[in-house]
């Protein structure tokens, strides 16, 4: 009898240690329910700061390696094609006193000012170090040929290519001749865009292009199909950074 009585208590010695471990089981998940909106498994604040000094200095170096990049956001609010426009916090206003001097000094003091920032920004980017594979720098990428021909014929201390005041004024003194040869273009912001697409392409070709366009055409609109591929670029970006619709 007491061995049957052992037998059978082995069983139900098993039982009851299976159910201990099963309440044991169950008895977090009933904690964690009970508490799940403090955030179950969540486990302790991480105080730790190693991996998010190590994420900063990664940042730090991609940064590094695309300095000059633009920041995600730069360019909401801005034109549906994607071109911030010129007066965008994007673009840096460090020389803006520059362009404003020398569009007064040469255009009037009644000239928007903006459009030879605009083509700055088409330029170069606003960025008085660059410099192209032909040999054009600064700002308004300026060729030395073309700079000492504007010392030539202006009283203009432009000699030195690398400094960004003299590289602008170079830049709107060039603009200037460019747009009284355009005398024939009787509507002023139609002469800049002919002005522009000068300076781009060159006249004799912007001329090529007036010519192949027909009599009477003193449009953009109707030359820029004519012109040369970089040009009708080149003029399109400075409309639309200024708010115009490109042709």
């Amino acid at each position: 009898m007491n061995g049957e009585h052992r037998a059978r208590a082995r069983p139900s010695s098993g039982r009851d240690g299976r159910f201990a471990w099963l309440a044991l089981l169950i008895l977090p998940a009933i904690l964690c329910v009970a508490s799940f909106l403090t955030g179950c498994g969540a486990g302790p604040p991480n105080t730790d700061t190693t991996d998010a000094s190590a994420g900063a200095e990664a940042g730090a170096d991609t940064g590094a390696a695309t300095a000059g990049a633009l920041p995600a956001n730069a360019w909401e609010g801005t034109d549906p094609r994607g071109r911030p426009p010129v007066g965008h916090h994007v673009w840096t206003d460090r020389y803006d006193h520059l362009f404003r001097k020398y569009s007064k000094r040469f255009f009037g003091p009644g000239f928007d000012w903006r459009w030879f920032k605009a083509q700055g920004i088409a330029e170069s980017g606003l960025r008085e170090d660059a410099e192209s594979w032909v040999g054009a720098k600064g700002i308004m990428q300026i060729m030395p040929a073309t700079l000492r021909e504007i010392a030539e014929k202006s009283d203009l201390a432009v000699l030195d290519n690398n400094d960004p005041g003299a590289n602008i004024a170079a830049g709107i003194f060039y603009d200037r001749n460019l747009y009284e040869r355009w005398d024939d273009i009787p509507k002023p912001r139609e002469r800049l865009a002919f002005t522009f697409a000068s300076y781009n392409g060159g006249r004799s070709r912007i001329l090529r292009a007036q010519e192949a366009c027909g009599a009477g055409c003193e449009l953009w609109a109707q030359v820029t199909g004519h012109a040369p591929e970089e040009t009708q670029g080149y003029v399109a970006r400075i409309l639309t950074l200024m708010g115009h619709e490109p042709p």
